[in-house]
């Protein structure tokens, strides 16, 4: 009735064209927020991310993103250690 589900725009690797997968210790979580959540870490507090992507630090390729509210609540003081990606 409302068509097929929509899949995800930037398909997740298991290995990038470097060789690393997303338990080598060099591949790095990097904190994407919104502009409420950039107003709040300019002045002073702790915001909690949009979106956590994992990303290979050499080509940028994308292993792995966290966006459940949950998931990003634990991470907001802190980054996500290698077993947790």
């Amino acid at each position: 009735m409302f068509g097929e589900l929509t899949k995800s725009a930037t398909p997740f690797v298991a290995h990038c064209r470097c060789g690393r997968d997303r338990t080598d210790p060099l591949v790095r979580p990097v904190k994407r927020y919104g502009l409420w959540a950039a107003m709040a870490l300019l002045m002073g507090f702790t915001a909690r991310p949009k979106r956590i992507d994992i990303v290979c630090p050499t080509c940028g390729a994308v292993f792995n993103s966290i966006t459940d509210p949950a998931e990003l609540e634990k991470f907001r003081y802190d980054e996500p250690r290698v077993g947790e990606r």
